[in-house]
């Protein structure tokens, strides 16, 4: 029978956590806040790993006026939208690119529970999406997992 056991995050670790590298990031406003008031702070600043599709916060101004609003005064509605976005489990770009190689669309299970869909477009500059949400920059490295800023929030089926 064999044990794992984790070793803690040294200082250097903790700083570079997910929500420390989206807190560094002026882009990542209204997602910090999110995480915040959804009571997720501790969970993003844990071990991990996670990856975390993050919309930034042109995704967030793109919404219906009081969408963001409404979320942020039901905290539980807010937490099922937010955990939409994080993978219990490091995605590195070059695995998302063999994971959706020859066309596949592979799903993967969120922290909320339903799945998302992984794709790619093009042929020589392949673009990922995760469903419908374009990832605008390559993966964010942090300590604990991997960051994708992507151009659109994602949304749970009810």
């Amino acid at each position: 029978m064999s044990t794992t056991t984790t070793t803690p995050m040294n200082e250097q670790q903790m700083s570079r956590t997910i929500l420390n590298v989206a807190k560094s990031n002026e882009d990542f406003k209204t997602l910090v806040h999110a995480i915040e008031v959804a009571a997720l702070a501790d969970t993003l600043k844990g071990q991990g790993p996670f990856t975390i599709f993050a919309p930034t916060d042109e995704a967030f101004r793109n919404l219906p006026t009081g969408t963001v609003d409404g979320w942020m005064k039901d905290p539980s509605k807010l937490r099922n939208v937010v955990t939409y976005h994080i993978i219990d489990h490091k995605i590195t770009e070059n695995e998302f690119h063999e994971l959706t190689g020859d066309k596949r669309t592979p799903s993967v299970p969120t922290m909320q529970g339903s799945s998302v869909t992984l794709k790619t477009q093009g042929t020589i500059q392949k673009s990922m999406f995760v469903n419908d949400a374009k990832v605008t920059k390559s993966n964010i490295e942090a300590s604990n997992g991997v960051i994708y800023p992507i151009d659109r929030v994602l949304l749970p089926v009810a």
